[in-house]
């Protein structure tokens, strides 16, 4: 990929509240050299239990994150412009 100067960042990866299907695949970012943003979008959904288990994980894997939490209302919008 070509550095940019504007961005330190070489890709943003935007994940859902089924972060943990992804821990397999996210490990793989470590493989290469580029520098990925996880955005995590939240929906209240998870336990504490889970958000500490997600939270770990990416803690270890060294990402960056950066979190969202969308109120109840937001999902139904989401999902019906996405049809989820």
């Amino acid at each position: 990929m070509t550095q940019n100067q504007y961005f330190y960042y070489d890709g943003i990866i935007f994940l859902d509240e089924r972060v943990s299907n992804y821990f397999e695949e996210l490990s793989l970012l470590r493989l290469g050299k580029s520098k990925y943003l996880i955005v995590l979008l939240d929906d209240r959904n998870n336990s504490l239990k889970e958000k500490n288990i997600i939270k770990a994980h990416l803690d270890e894997l060294k990402l960056d994150v950066l979190m969202f939490t969308l109120w109840p209302e937001y999902l139904n919008i989401i999902n019906k412009e996405f049809k989820y």
